[in-house]
């Protein structure tokens, strides 16, 4: 049956499936190639069905490293108050950064659970009229090849729209964010602005380059050194002699 991208099968064993019927073809339309030595025809067969089985089986290999790569998960087990009293069925929207939107809805208590990709950055946040909006970002980026399923606790709690030192109302306020931590190899809680942190981060990082660079920069200067002084030694020497 033809299809498109779109509805191919994606799980392992209809990839499986999908490539052993592909080497069974090439098989049999490779071995019906003429095989006397006469004819131009009789190695392109075989060298064509191995060629053809070497590509499917890489291809094999490959989308089943990708599907094991991204089997993780990270589920948030989420409590919504409303000035520290649980809000029951308070509905939940979890923004994806890179294109989503999804919906959970707390329980009769303001627990919820919503269960997120691994490797990605969401956005989760709850409203009630009459009170600012409260967000919690959640980055879940892991180590590379990481395949664990991760909890964490998120707590959202609602208060009233308030207003600035300008005078201006405050209708969004964020409680924090979730990121990974590999020194302890979990996810943890942090109660700052997260895009501050990883801004910290990002600086953090441009500074040890530039120290690094700049350290390797003195070397090169120091070698240089050694080096001319050797030259103009060796000069000396041979002036003397």
């Amino acid at each position: 049956m033809a299809y498109s991208a779109t509805n191919r099968p994606t799980n392992s064993a209809s990839i499986r499936a999908e490539n052993n019927a592909a080497i069974h073809f090439i098989t049999f339309a490779s071995r019906n190639f003429p095989t006397d030595n006469n004819s131009k025809y009789s190695s392109f067969g075989e060298h064509f069905y191995l060629v053809i089985k070497n590509v499917l089986i890489l291809a094999q290999l490959f989308f089943m490293v990708s599907v094991y790569a991204q089997t993780g998960k990270l589920v948030l087990n989420g409590n919504v108050t409303k000035e520290g009293a649980p809000l029951p069925e308070a509905e939940i929207k979890i923004f994806r950064v890179d294109g989503g939107l999804k919906y959970s809805y707390a329980n009769n208590t303001g627990k919820f659970v919503a269960t997120l990709d691994l490797g990605t950055e969401y956005v989760v946040s709850v409203s009630e009229k009459g009170y600012a909006t409260r967000t919690v970002t959640v980055l879940t980026e892991v180590p590379e090849g990481t395949t664990e399923e991760y909890t964490q606790t998120i707590t959202l709690d609602l208060q009233k729209t308030r207003k600035n030192l300008e005078g201006e109302t405050i209708r969004e306020e964020t409680a924090g964010g979730v990121m990974f931590n590999e020194g302890t190899r979990s996810f943890v809680t942090v109660t700052r602005d997260i895009s501050r942190i990883k801004e910290e981060q990002e600086m953090a990082a441009k500074a040890a380059k530039k120290r690094e660079e700049e350290r390797q920069k003195a070397l090169a200067a120091a070698r240089e050194k050694a080096r001319l002084d050797s030259i103009a030694r060796a000069r000396e020497r041979l002036i003397a002699d």
